[in-house]
């Protein structure tokens, strides 16, 4: 719950209007909304798809790569999505955050070929514990900033 105690109305609709334009802005949380986009992404590729019901086996006709896990084949692909690199998508607004890879073959790992022959494995999941982690990420930092404006966050 939510207490205001001000002096007049004036003053309240001053500091609605505040909560209004700034109560919600992800760029204060990029951080650690991007460490929890990592940590999912990360338990994917070490579970081999778990989060997704587990990556189809690689077929003989994909070819071998010197028994490299699904999806590794060069590390590229996991770097992208397990931690900030120039191949990462980082983008932040105050009402959105997009976090991927930009590599130009990340959407094919992800959904499978068109011909059938590559099965997609998919890459980014976010699951229901990850919504609510996102979630209380984005509601401790609205109630820190009501803090910051005198209200009383119960």
């Amino acid at each position: 719950m939510i207490e205001a105690r001000t002096e007049g109305l004036p003053e309240l609709l001053t500091v609605l209007e505040r909560v209004a334009d700034d109560g919600v802005d992800l760029r204060r949380v990029d951080r650690e909304l991007e460490d929890r986009f990592h940590e999912g992404e990360r338990e994917q590729f070490d579970s081999q798809g778990a989060r997704s019901g587990g990556w189809k086996p690689r077929a003989e006709k994909e070819g071998t790569f010197a028994g490299a896990p699904l999806e590794q084949r060069s590390g590229r692909l996991r770097a992208s999505l397990t931690s900030r690199t120039a191949d990462s998508i980082h983008r932040v607004e105050k009402d959105a955050a997009e976090y991927g890879s930009a590599l130009p073959y990340a959407r094919t790992q992800h959904e499978g070929n068109a011909r059938g022959t590559l099965p997609g494995r998919p890459l980014i999941v976010v699951t229901e514990e990850d919504e609510r982690a996102y979630l209380e990420i984005v509601r401790e930092d609205a109630a820190d900033f009501m803090r910051s404006l005198g209200f009383e966050v119960i």
